[in-house]
């Protein structure tokens, strides 16, 4: 079947429809991890740095008590931070064979 104007137009429209799509879904993704860092990341880590300050001010103990409690502090942190970054790569990935899936129907057709 050759292909008319109104099949390459369709074509054409259907990419731009997906590109939008894609733009759209990174500002909402970008969105979501500002809200998650700014309400639940940036607190931990204030919370991380003012303990590690305080681990700072030992009197008692010496380089390696101080660094033990350094290390104490953003055990939290480090483990928050693992999770979101895996999560959202997890996301990502379910998200891009959701695309490879679709993209594999339509050329089907």
């Amino acid at each position: 079947m050759p292909f008319t104007s109104e099949v390459i137009h369709l074509g054409v429209e259907s990419v731009f429809r997906m590109e939008e799509s894609a733009r759209e879904y990174e500002r909402k993704l970008e969105a979501a991890y500002d809200d998650l860092y700014k309400t639940h990341m940036r607190p931990l880590m204030k919370k991380t740095f003012q303990c590690s300050a305080n681990c700072c001010d030992m009197t008692k103990g010496g380089y390696e008590d101080v660094q033990r409690c350094i290390d104490d502090c953003t055990g939290s942190l480090s483990q928050a931070q693992t999770y979101v970054k895996n999560e959202f790569q997890d996301f990502q990935n379910r998200v891009q064979r959701c695309f490879m899936v679709c993209n594999d129907n339509t050329k089907a057709k």
